[in-house]
């Protein structure tokens, strides 16, 4: 296990790909709104799912950790490779669900 985390590594605990195709969908859902939403509102919402669905993600990563290893597909992922060690995983999702909580 390193000390430093890379900036990557935290990045790709949060599956920027699922994350985005969330935040697409639901701007899609707030765009199909009868009479529009306040772009504040937009604004608030789409930071909030971005927040929640990274803690979220993270969560996932956390939860896998041995069950990735296994696998040819995942087993370069931070937490299996030992690049992060599972408290810094947590570290990084919890404050990150707190925020989308207090947000929404």
């Amino acid at each position: 296990m390193t000390t430093a985390t890379a900036p990557s590594d935290l990045l790709q605990l949060a599956k920027p790909r699922i994350t985005a195709l969330v935040v697409f969908t639901t701007a899609s859902g707030l765009w199909l709104a009868p009479h529009g939403l306040p772009l504040r509102t937009v604004l608030f919402t789409l930071l909030g799912t971005v927040l929640i669905v990274a803690a979220a993600n993270t969560l996932n990563m956390y939860l896998e950790r041995d069950s990735d290893a296994l696998m040819p597909r995942t087993m370069n992922r931070p937490l299996p490779a030992g690049r992060m060690d599972w408290w810094r995983s947590r570290c990084s999702s919890c404050p990150s669900g707190r925020r989308a909580s207090r947000i929404s």
